[in-house]
């Protein structure tokens, strides 16, 4: 068998026209930031999972390296410098809010 991959694009875009007119159109993503704490509700959920990523930066819609991890009762906040207390108080509002600490 042949061992290679088929050249592929990777496209960010909401939506694209090929030559022939078709069409095709990508659906809106999520509201990250309001949503970041909610998706990980499943995993709060479980009373078996208790070490997990509360927040992943900006890809949760947060501050750039701005993560927060929980560990048990524990949280592990990890900012840059440059993100002030204001901004880390308000995640963690978020976060508190979705599991209050015990």
């Amino acid at each position: 068998g042949v061992d290679r991959q088929a050249n592929r694009a990777l496209l960010h875009c909401a939506s694209i026209r090929l030559p022939d007119g078709r069409r095709f159109a990508a659906a809106a993503p999520p509201d990250m930031a309001t949503s970041a704490v909610d998706r990980r509700a499943a995993l709060r959920a479980d009373p078996t999972t208790t070490t997990y990523r509360e927040i992943h930066g900006a890809a949760d819609g947060y501050p750039a390296k701005f993560y927060v991890d929980r560990y048990g009762a524990h949280l592990l906040v990890q900012r840059p410098e440059d993100v002030d207390e204001t901004a880390r108080d308000a995640a963690l509002a978020d976060v508190y809010a979705a599991h209050p600490p015990a």
